[in-house]
C-alpha cells in the first residue's frame, strides 16, 4: 500500500523572493521561536513578494510549498518594462525614502516616491543621508521638502555618532518599513547602523539561500531588534536609477502630490487638471510661491508619463 505523505499547514512571512523560491519566516508562538524555510511555489503561483503573508504546507521531510498569499493591505509597485504594474513589496506601514548628495541628489525621484506612497497609501519618512557632504544647492531643495507635512530626518553614517540614526530607529519601532532610493545613497549603511545584528541575520539568509553571502539584489526583510520579533521590520530594497508609480489615470496623479491636492480643492472646476484651466488655485499657488515651480514641473512630468503608460483593461 502506498504510504500517504502527510503535510502540515501554517502561515508565514515572506522575507525574500528568489524568483523560483521564497524564504518564509515561520513563528512558533508556543516556543517563542522563529525559523526560516525555503519554500517553492505551487504550480503557476506568481507575484509573491517580500512582505506577503502566505499559507504554506510542509511535508514530513520539511519541504515547504506556498499555496497562496493572504489579502494585502497595500502594495509598493512600479511600471515594468512593458509598462504594466510590477509589485515590489507588500503590507507596509511606512516608506522610508533615502536621498543623498552623492551619487546625485534627484528631487524629482523623491517626488515620485512621495506620490507612490500617497497613492498606496502609507506613512512617509524622508531621509537625507550623507548630510556631512551636502552642498548649498542640496540643502536649499531639502528645505523645500521640509515644508511638506512629512517627517524629515538627516543622517550620516560616516561620523562616529551616526547622526540621525537613533531618531530614525525610533520611527521604525513596531512597524514594517521599507528603505527605498537610488543606488549608492547609503541604504545598506543605514541598515547596518540601525541593526547591529544585521550581519548575523544576513548570514542566516545566506545559509537559507545556500550561498556564501547575501547582497541587495532582491528585497530582504530584517527584524529591527533580533531579540524581539515584535520590534518591527525593515525591508532593504535594491537601489534604482529611476522610479515611478504603477500606471494610473493621469487625472489621479494630483492625489499623489499633497500640496497640489490641497490647493486643488479651491479650484473653480472639480475636474481641473491644473494645466490650462481658468481659475486654477494650483497655478495661482505656484505664482505666489506657495508651491515651487520645481514641484509643479515634477507633477506635470509625471502626468505626461502616466498618459503614455496607462491603458485601462
Amino acid at each position: 500500500m502506498r504510504k500517504e505523505n502527510k503535510t502540515t499547514s501554517t502561515t508565514g512571512l515572506v522575507i525574500a523572493n528568489l524568483r523560483y523560491h521564497c524564504l518564509v519566516e515561520i513563528v512558533d508562538a508556543e516556543n517563542e521561536t522563529t525559523k526560516i524555510l525555503r519554500c517553492s511555489m505551487r504550480g503557476k503561483q506568481k507575484g509573491i513578494v517580500c512582505g506577503d503573508r502566505v499559507e504554506i504546507t510542509i511535508s514530513e521531510e520539511g519541504e515547504g510549498v506556498i499555496e497562496t498569499y493572504l489579502e494585502r493591505k497595500n502594495e509598493l509597485a512600479r511600471p515594468n518594462m512593458r509598462g504594466r504594474k510590477e509589485v515590489l513589496t507588500a503590507n507596509l506601514d511606512q516608506l522610508i525614502i533615502v536621498a543623498a548628495v552623492k551619487p546625485v541628489f534627484d528631487p524629482e525621484l523623491i517626488d515620485r516616491y512621495l506620490a507612490t506612497a500617497e497613492l498606496m497609501p502609507t506613512e512617509i519618512i524622508l531621509v537625507l543621508n550623507k548630510m556631512d557632504l551636502a552642498d548649498d544647492k542640496t540643502v536649499r531643495t531639502w528645505e523645500e521638502f521640509k515644508k511638506l507635512p512629512y517627517r524629515c530626518i538627516e543622517t550620516s553614517t560616516a561620523i562616529a555618532e551616526h547622526e540621525g540614526i537613533e531618531e530614525l530607529k525610533t520611527q521604525l519601532h513596531n512597524k514594517i518599513s521599507v528603505l527605498v532610493g537610488q543606488s549608492g545613497v547609503g541604504k545598506s549603511s543605514i541598515l547596518n547602523s540601525l541593526i547591529p545584528g544585521q550581519g548575523i541575520q544576513t548570514q542566516e539568509l545566506s545559509k537559507a539561500l545556500g550561498e556564501g553571502k547575501h547582497t541587495t539584489t532582491v528585497a530582504s526583510s530584517y527584524i529591527l531588534d533580533p531579540s524581539d520579533p515584535l520590534s518591527g521590520r525593515v525591508i532593504d530594497s535594491p537601489g534604482v536609477r529611476d522610479f515611478a508609480p504603477p500606471p494610473i489615470p493621469a487625472d489621479d496623479v494630483a492625489q499623489g502630490f499633497i500640496d497640489i491636492r490641497v490647493a486643488g480643492e479651491e479650484c473653480k472646476f472639480r475636474d481641473c487638471q491644473h494645466l490650462r484651466e481658468p481659475h486654477c488655485a494650483v497655478k495661482l499657488a505656484v505664482e505666489n510661491g506657495e508651491i515651487t515651480q520645481r514641484r509643479y514641473k515634477s507633477y506635470r512630468h509625471l502626468r505626461d508619463l502616466m498618459e503614455k503608460l496607462y491603458r485601462p483593461y
